[in-house]
């Protein structure tokens, strides 16, 4: 018999203290508490009283700032921090809005079905839903129902699809935009929360929960939204400059003359790269924290020799440990009672890759610990560079029981409530081990589960894709809507994971990587290998440009990276970002920006040699291998894009400042001294942040990092760039700025009014001009 729905009403005592405002009833009670910024905190139970509220997800405790609370006839309002709450009793339903505004999330209705707190929410035409992270489908979530329960996708459907759900990870945000604002709920409920926006007028959300909390996050825009997310769950921290190149990965490089094979191809070839991976192969038995010493008997060496070579090693590390007696680190957790038990105290078990498995207890702080010590220890004894962690849902067959009779924080979290974070709490222990190893280190580790907060510690790809056209086309508004969800540093596996891939799709797929923030070529055991040298010097060239032409725009790609630490923003963006009122942009899922500047649009289906793109408001230059800097379009337009194999249709917007570096074969060997300016007609400016790019010197005060601040402005007849004095006192190899102003004819070039030497080639005026770290003025 289906479950009647039970409002949620009746709440007629009203207490206020310490910033927060409760009702209370008979069978309810509802908590409101305004925080900094606007954003409104919400607890709701179908109980008198509220369960402890304890997040994993949030960076910090948020205080409740002092509100003004005024009752009415019929429920009360309560204002603070620019926003206002109004409560009606009967039926209890709350309207939130900016002060002296419009109204931005009307309830129609709260209760329960079920065992689920049910909050259900009016939704106005013309807005559109972004965010839930990692969802298959188009950009905007609109019109589908979706579920936050880590799943191991390729142990329960055969295959992913458009409509697959749910996936490898949660992230319970979603963010609701129009041409008029934007507002943004988080759901903190780790329990399997759900979002249904399958009708036009209305949304709602549920979890079954003793006590359902969320957040309403005011905006008024996309950017204010996320930077409000991103102050409560955390931020990226900025990695080092390596994890920004290629890597190269395979679940079959089985032994050490593998890796050093394909180090050599690389190398002889001139394909950039700063990373070779180790799969499940190089472990013994599959037992983590161990090598095959057959295809492995020198780790140490293995890693040393390939650091020599720029590239570094990374290792997966799976939760699942082997039931082993005769294997320390199974003895050792089970000695301590660091694994996850049943209700009963029994051991669970679950059959992963090395057979009998138990799973370490992360929610529990000894057995993070513990798991730290073990992570601290591969690092100084192996020289391992980055961690991949993998099968973290956790994934597993059943073997001493269901595990949703696990028990999880030495028996206090059952297992419905711990799932979704375990990954969450996997990657900070493996993060925690890393900086225990090496304090003044920028820890690398990906993950294919997550929770919200999990961008603090980790980045992500989002798992098991396939060789397949459709799973090309579907990374684009996957990824961006991952960095509308607060995890900016992601990616998907180039060329496709299961399956074979052809050479269309390796070099369709390798250009469009090229811009995604996480770039790696990876396959399956059996599919025919996927370098880019395997199919021939055509499409091995096309994939040696476009890895070569990602690390010319490195320092472009570090500076969005800085600024995604400092403010939440994606790397990866729907045009929508900076056109939120272009109607056009709303759900355009085929082509993206990265950062404000490249506008990439990649070719996602076989057999095609040119392409519809979008360009928004402004002029748009072409940005061709060939230099041609003056093919210029006015937005907004379509336009057709030629696009042979070898060229995929980027974009540079009019009054970019392009920072790059000369082509290099991984970071380590970048020559920073030839950094060079490229500048389009136009208005723009840009914060040229600068460091080591390795250590942590950058927190430690302004001797560890620089920001130099660049304005350029385009009339008729000129083109200027102006800049200051720099922030901050890092200092590198670099002494000049070289600048390369592109789209002009040949003309003089003036320094603060007086003529300077230049050069001009292909459209291109070049100018070279030492850094004194002073105020500036250059016209053409």
């Amino acid at each position: 018999m289906a479950s009647r729905f039970r409002a949620l009403n009746d709440l007629h005592e009203v207490s206020q203290a310490d910033g927060l405002v409760t009702l209370t009833g008979k069978h309810g009670a509802l908590e409101l508490a305004v925080l900094s910024g606007g954003v409104l905190r919400v607890r709701m139970a179908m109980r008198n009283r509220l369960a402890p509220y304890q997040s994993l997800a949030l960076a910090g405790q948020p205080e409740p700032v002092a509100a003004l609370v005024e009752a009415h006839e019929g429920g009360l309002t309560i204002q603070a921090a620019g926003v206002t709450a109004t409560v009606t009793l009967e039926p209890l339903t709350l309207a939130i809005g900016r002060a002296g505004g419009a109204v931005l999330a009307q309830d129609i209705e709260n209760g329960a079905l079920g065992d689920r707190i049910v909050v259900r929410k009016r939704q106005q035409p013309g807005q559109v839903i972004y965010g839930l992270g990692e969802k298959t489908g188009w950009l905007d979530k609109r019109y589908r129902r979706y579920r936050m329960e880590n799943t191991d996708v390729f142990l329960v459907h055969p295959g992913i699809t458009a409509t697959t759900d749910p996936m490898y990870a949660s992230f319970p945000f979603f963010i609701v935009h129009s041409a008029a604002g934007d507002y943004g709920i988080f759901v903190d409920n780790p329990e399997f929360t759900e979002f249904d926006f399958t009708r036009a007028d209305r949304y709602e959300f549920s979890a079954p929960a003793q006590t359902l909390v969320y957040y309403v996050l005011p905006g008024p825009g996309l950017q204010d939204v996320l930077r409000q997310y991103t102050e409560l769950t955390g931020r990226m921290p900025l990695p080092a400059l390596w994890p920004l190149g290629y890597h190269q990965c395979r679940w079959g490089y089985k032994s050490e003359a593998d890796l050093r094979e394909i180090a050599a191809e690389l190398r002889q070839r001139s394909i950039p790269a700063d990373a070779l991976w180790c799969d499940i192969d190089y472990m013994d038995g599959y037992r983590v924290f161990t090598w095959n010493n057959k295809g492995f008997p020198h780790p140490a060496e293995l890693t040393a020799d390939l650091a020599e070579q720029g590239l570094h090693v990374v290792t997966i590390i799976d939760p699942g440990v082997k039931v082993d007696a005769h294997y320390a680190v199974y003895r050792e957790g089970k000695r301590n009672g660091y694994f996850v038990r049943h209700a009963n105290g029994r051991e669970y078990n679950g059959a992963v890759w090395p057979g009998r498995s138990a799973f370490p207890d992360f929610h529990a702080p000894k057995a993070s610990a513990w798991w730290a010590g073990n992570v601290k220890r591969w690092q100084a004894d192996y020289g391992i560079a980055g961690i991949w962690i993998d099968m973290n849902e956790p994934a597993s067959t059943d073997m001493s029981g269901p595990i949703e009779t696990a028990r999880h924080a030495c028996g206090k979290l059952p297992h419905a409530s711990a799932r979704n974070t375990y990954a969450l709490q996997m990657a900070r222990a493996t993060y925690a081990g890393m900086i225990e190893h090496d304090p003044d280190s920028r820890p690398f580790i990906l993950t294919r589960a997550a929770y919200s907060g999990a961008q603090t510690v980790t980045a992500q790809w989002l798992g098991d894709n396939s060789a397949l056209w459709e799973h090309l086309a579907a990374s684009l508004p996957m990824l961006m809507n991952m960095g509308l969800s607060g995890m900016p540093f992601v990616g998907v596996d180039v060329g496709g994971f299961a399956g074979d891939t052809n050479p269309e799709l390796l070099a369709r797929w390798t250009q469009a990587g090229a811009f995604y923030p996480f770039y790696r070529n990876h396959a399956i055991a059996g599919a025919i290998p996927q370098e880019p040298w395997r199919f021939g010097p055509e499409i091995e060239a096309i994939c040696r440009r476009y890895i070569g032409l990602r690390y010319q725009l490195l320092p472009y790609l570090y500076n969005l990276f800085h600024e995604a630490a400092q403010t939440g923003a994606p790397i990866m963006r729907p045009l929508v970002w900076h056109y939120p009122k272009d109607e056009a942009t709303f759900n355009l899922h085929d082509q993206f920006l990265l950062g404000q500047d490249l506008l990439v649009a990649p070719v996602l289906y076989p057999g095609l040699s040119a392409r519809s793109v979008y360009l928004p408001k402004g002029v748009w230059y072409r940005w061709r291998s060939g230099g041609d800097d003056l093919e210029a379009y006015d937005g907004p337009a379509h336009v057709n894009a030629d696009a042979p194999l070898d060229e995929l249709p980027l974009f540079v917007r009019g009054g970019a400042i392009i920072p790059m570096w000369p082509l290099a074969q991984h970071t380590g060997a970048i020559d920073r001294a030839g950094l060079r300016l490229h500048i389009w007609p136009g208005r723009g400016k840009l914060d040229f942040y600068e460091d080591d790019g390795n250590t942590r010197a950058y927190e430690r005060g302004p001797q560890g990092w620089r920001v130099t601040p660049f304005q350029v402005s385009a009339t008729a007849e000129h083109v200027t760039v102006k800049w200051s004095a720099p922030r901050g006192k890092y200092a590198d190899a670099r002494t000049d700025w070289t600048f390369v102003l592109h789209g002009l004819p040949e003309r003089e070039v003036t320094l603060d009014g007086q003529p300077v030497a230049h050069t001009y080639k292909t459209g291109a005026l070049s100018v070279r001009i030492p850094d004194d770290r002073a105020r500036h003025t250059l016209a053409a």
